[in-house]
C-alpha cells in the first residue's frame, strides 16, 4: 500500500531485509516490479550479512551506510526529472531497524547535496491510512489488495482438490438463512437434537470405537461425545431418507424445504433440488456449513454499501502448513477473517477456535486484519471480553452468539463498519 501511493516512474526503491526475511523481500520485489511498473533496476534488495543483524545497531548502520554511498555516487542514480527526495517506510521492520535506518537516512541525505528533502511514514493499522513524520497523513482505505495479492506476498498456495477450492456463492441460502431465523430462538436445542438423533447415524459411519455405546436396537438421540466420526457413508448416502426436523422450533428451515417441494425423498435429489453437487455435499450442510452459507450470504447482501471488492467462502491454503478460512471479506486491503461453528459448544472450545482463527488472520493480512467468531453461544461477550484480555486483541476481534443469528447481516454490517 505504501508502494503504491509514494513510488511514481522515476522512483528507485531499496528494500532492507534480514536473512530470514530474504524471500519476503523477494516476493515483495516482484510484486512491486508488476503492480508499479518498476523495472529490475529501479529495485535494490539490501541484505543485512548475519543473522541477528536486525537486532544489532552497528550492523544496520555500517549496511545501510554502504549501501547508500555506493548507489548515490552513481552519476545515473538520479533519473532525469526526479525530484531528489528520499524517503523512509518502516512498516514491518525490528524497531531496532527503524530506529537506525531513520537516522542514518536522514544523516546520509544531509551529508550529500544532492538531496534536497528526507521524509518518513509507516502504515496506522487502525486508522488505515499512511502517516508521515510531520504529522500528515494519507488515506488508503480505498487501495485495493485482493486475496490474490496476500497469497503471493506471503508465497502460499490454494488448494487444488475438488471441493476445497474457494467459492463465491453460498450453498442453499435462503435455507441457511431460515436456519439463523430458528436458531436466534428456540431452534438451535432442536436443531442439535435432530442432528445428533436423525442426521448423524444415518449419513456417517461409526467408527469402530462408538459401536460399544450404541445398544442393538436402540433409538434414543446420540449424546455430542458419541456421534458417529467415521466417514460418509460411500454410494449409499445419495439413496438416504432423513425425516426432516418436526419441532415448531425449526419452521423457518421447513417452510423454506416446502418451498423448494423437498419431502421425504432421497439425499440425492434432495441435493440436486438445492443446487448442492452432492448427497455428500448436503451432509456436510447439514451438520454445520450452513452457518459458513449464511455468513456469506449476509455479507454480500451488504456488499455494495460496504465497499466489500471480494468476499469468499471455503479458503483452504496448503502451503507453507494447510490452513483454512470459512468466510473472508476484504474491505481495500483490510482483511475481516469469519470462523463458524455450530452446535452447543463449551466456551473453552470457542474461545480456541477465534484465538487460532485470529492467528491466521493475522497471518495472512498483518496487524490491519480482523477476526470475527459466529456461533450460537448465549454469552458472546463473555467470550470476547476473556479472549481480548488473555491475548491483547481489543477491537481485533468479534464474537456473534445467538441473539445476533436473526439479524447477522445488520450486526456484521455495523462492526466492519
Amino acid at each position: 500500500m505504501a508502494a503504491r501511493r509514494l513510488a511514481g516512474p522515476l522512483t528507485r526503491v531499496s528494500l532492507l531485509h534480514s536473512s530470514e526475511s530474504r524471500l519476503v523481500a523477494e516476493r515483495l520485489e516482484c510484486w512491486l516490479r508488476e503492480h508499479c511498473a518498476l523495472s529490475a533496476d529501479q529495485i535494490a534488495l539490501v541484505a543485512l550479512d548475519h543473522p541477528g543483524d536486525e537486532y544489532r545497531p552497528a550492523a544496520i548502520r555500517a549496511t545501510l551506510n554502504r549501501h547508500l554511498d555506493s548507489r548515490w555516487s552513481q552519476a545515473d542514480f538520479w533519473l532525469p526529472g526526479a525530484p531528489r527526495t528520499v524517503h523512509l517506510h518502516y512498516t514491518g521492520g525490528t524497531k531496532a531497524m527503524t530506529v537506525h535506518a531513520y537516522d542514518s537516512l536522514r544523516r546520509a541525505s544531509d551529508r550529500h547535496d544532492a538531496v534536497n528533502e528526507f521524509s518518513a511514514s509507516y502504515l496506522d493499522p487502525d486508522g488505515l491510512c499512511l502517516m508521515f513524520d510531520d504529522d500528515s497523513f494519507v488515506p488508503l482505505a480505498d487501495n485495493v489488495l485482493k486475496m490474490e495479492d496476500f497469497l503471493t506476498l506471503h508465497g502460499w498456495s490454494l488448494a487444488t482438490k475438488p471441493g476445497e477450492q474457494p467459492v463465491s456463492e453460498p450453498q442453499a441460502a435462503d435455507l441457511a438463512m431460515a436456519l439463523c431465523h430458528d436458531h436466534a430462538r428456540e431452534g438451535a436445542e432442536a436443531w442439535d437434537r435432530w442432528v445428533g438423533s436423525e442426521l448423524m447415524p444415518r449419513v456417517r459411519k461409526p467408527k469402530r470405537s462408538d459401536v460399544p455405546a450404541r445398544l442393538a436396537g436402540e433409538t434414543t438421540a446420540w449424546q455430542p461425545a458419541e456421534l458417529p466420526k467415521g466417514d460418509f457413508l460411500g454410494g449409499k448416502l445419495k439413496d438416504v431418507i432423513l425425516p426432516w426436523p418436526d419441532s415448531p422450533a425449526c419452521a423457518a428451515f421447513t417452510d423454506e424445504l416446502a418451498k423448494h417441494s423437498i419431502t421425504q425423498q432421497p439425499l440425492g435429489d434432495c441435493a440436486a433440488a438445492l443446487g448442492l453437487s452432492s448427497a455428500k455435499d448436503l451432509a456436510r450442510w447439514l451438520e454445520g456449513q450452513w452457518l459458513e452459507s449464511a455468513v456469506l450470504q449476509a455479507l454480500l447482501n451488504h456488499q455494495e454499501a460496504l465497499k466489500l471488492h471480494q468476499v469468499l467462502m471455503n479458503l483452504n491454503l496448503i502451503k507453507p502448513a494447510k490452513i483454512e478460512f470459512d468466510v473472508i471479506a476484504i474491505r481495500g486491503y483490510r482483511l475481516f477473517g469469519f470462523s463458524c461453528t455450530t452446535g452447543d459448544q463449551p466456551k473453552g472450545s470457542i474461545k480456541q477456535k477465534l484465538f487460532e482463527a485470529s492467528i491466521r488472520a493475522r497471518q495472512m493480512g498483518g496487524d490491519e486484519a480482523r477476526t470475527a467468531l459466529v456461533c450460537c453461544t448465549k454469552n458472546p461477550d463473555a467470550v470476547q471480553r476473556e479472549l481480548e484480555s488473555e491475548f491483547d486483541l481489543k477491537n481485533k476481534i468479534r464474537v456473534f452468539g445467538q441473539a445476533h443469528l436473526a439479524t447477522l447481516g445488520e450486526h456484521l454490517a455495523d462492526w466492519i463498519q
